[in-house]
Formats: C-alpha cells, sequence, structure tokens
C-alpha cells in the first residue's frame, strides 16, 4: 500500500503522540460549543503550526464530530509548487501520529479532468493539508476517508472548474473543507483591520466578490488569504447548498504569543449553515 508519509512532524506540530495528544486534549477542554443548527458539510479552517492556530482549528472540527459523512474533502492551497488547476493523492493512505487515515481513491478518480489531476510529487512537502489530517484522525471516526486537493493558481475560473466537477451526488455525505490561514505580514493593526475585512467578504456569501477582493489584495501586494481559491470553492458549494458561512472563531498569531511587533497571521475558522440561529 502506497502511504503519504509525514513531512512537517516536529515543525507544525509535536513530532511524538503523546504530545500531539496532550495539546489537542487541552484544546479540547477550552472548547465552548456556538450551538449553531442545522449544520451543513462545509467549513473553513487554519493550517499553521498547531501552538498558534490549533485551537481555531479545533473548534471546527468539534463542532463538526457528531455530522454524518464519509469523507473530507480537503482543498489547500500549494505552498510550494506553482502549477494550474489541482493535484490529487494517488496514495492510499497518509500518515499521521494518530494512525493512517484511508484516501477514498474511488471518489478522487470522479474528480480526474484535464484541471484536476493526480500528482503525489506535489503533495509530497505541502503542511496544508497535513496539518488537517492530524484533526480529521482525532475528531472524527476512523471510517472517515480523506479526498486530498492541493489548488495551483488561484482564480475564479479554477473556482468554477472544480465546483462545477462536483454533482449533487459528489456532495452526499462528504464533508468540504477549505484549508486557509488569513493576513501575513508584519503590522498588527493592519492585520486586524484586513482579517475584519476579509470575514466580511467571506460572509457575503459571493464567491466572484471573494475572488475579486483576494486578487485584488494580491495584486496590491498583500494577502488577504494563503488559501482564498480554495475559501471560494467553499463558498459556491455552501451555497449550492442553500445555505452559508457562518463565523465561529478569528485570533492572530499575535494575540496567542503576545508578540505584537513582529510578524503576524491571521486566524479563523467557519462552518457551514443553513441559518444562524442558536439552538
Amino acid at each position: 500500500m502506497s502511504l503519504r508519509r509525514l513531512a512537517h512532524a516536529g515543525r507544525f506540530y509535536p513530532a511524538d503522540k503523546a504530545s500531539l495528544l496532550k495539546s489537542f486534549d487541552g484544546f479540547k477542554d477550552r472548547f465552548e460549543s456556538n450551538k449553531f443548527k442545522n449544520h451543513l458539510f462545509t467549513g473553513i479552517v487554519p493550517h499553521a503550526g498547531i501552538q498558534y492556530s490549533g485551537f481555531t482549528a479545533m473548534q471546527f472540527y468539534l463542532e463538526a464530530k457528531d455530522m454524518d459523512f464519509e469523507r473530507v474533502v480537503i482543498i489547500g492551497p500549494s505552498h510550494h509548487h506553482l502549477f494550474t488547476g489541482f493535484a490529487l493523492s494517488d496514495s492510499a493512505a497518509w500518515q499521521t501520529p494518530f494512525g493512517d487515515i484511508e484516501t477514498d481513491l474511488k471518489y478522487s478518480k470522479q474528480l480526474e479532468s484535464n484541471l484536476i489531476q493526480f500528482n503525489d510529487k506535489i503533495h509530497a512537502d505541502e503542511h496544508s493539508l497535513e496539518v488537517q489530517t492530524l484533526f480529521i484522525k482525532y475528531a472524527f471516526k476512523d471510517s472517515v476517508k480523506i479526498v486530498p486537493v492541493i489548488m495551483g493558481r488561484q482564480n475564479m475560473d479554477s473556482v468554477s472548474g472544480f465546483v462545477s466537477m462536483i454533482s449533487p451526488e459528489m456532495r452526499k455525505s462528504t464533508l468540504f473543507i477549505a484549508s486557509s490561514d488569513m493576513y501575513h505580514g508584519y503590522d498588527y493593526e493592519e492585520g486586524k483591520s484586513r482579517d475584519s475585512v476579509t470575514v466580511k467578504e467571506i460572509l457575503k456569501n459571493d464567491e466572484y466578490g471573494f475572488m475579486k477582493y483576494f486578487q485584488m489584495i494580491e495584486e496590491d501586494g498583500g494577502c488577504a488569504a494563503c488559501g482564498g481559491g480554495p475559501i471560494g470553492i467553499i463558498i459556491s458549494i455552501t451555497k449550492k447548498e442553500k445555505g452559508r458561512l457562518s463565523l465561529i472563531s478569528h485570533t492572530t498569531s499575535s494575540d496567542v504569543t503576545g508578540d505584537y511587533d513582529g510578524y503576524t497571521v491571521g486566524y479563523s475558522s467557519f462552518i457551514g449553515v443553513l441559518n444562524e440561529e442558536r439552538k
């Protein structure tokens, strides 16, 4: 069996299972549900080192843990390879410190097209999906499979092309996640302001408007989110399910560390809901 092995243990998260479990259990102990009702099978989750974004990420997974699905489609940006389209993983399983997770290759093959192709080399050194697999294995039942997808150039054509491959039948029993951090830069106040606008753009429930905003910031030399394209996909899929995204939590690396003078990154988690009423 081909296995995609860990590439970032000891960097983005503790290399040993016991230390990782202690961190995750600590996040779980701090968790208080937002008590959303009418959950949809969509979300946006950060992917930085777990000491920075782990609690924000865990809040999504614990909100979603009682939902009934068979697989998780994780869509993340490419941090190391420049290409057009999407890369699927043809590994039969992915390694995590909590045990291996089986990939749903049958589902992945339904996505294969000129735009979406298998390429494990692109997956080998990417952290945006690997970090999510830790939470998936921790929070969800062992039978849940994954469909890892890395997005290359992030534009509206690719967003639309990917979403067009997801039939109503393929949306059944499937959780879709965009893996993305928010602002990246050296100005904490600018980051707070930028993230506030980005959150509002996501909550508008308009993938076209969001992608226009995302690309405008990029063309200006800034960063609204490293995974703007995956976020656009999740907005679109959520709309097809007659829902919208709701913010669960937001923080920054500066808020976590107390260092407001250095490099700072924003982290938000969202979940898809039919409405935002509470239980």
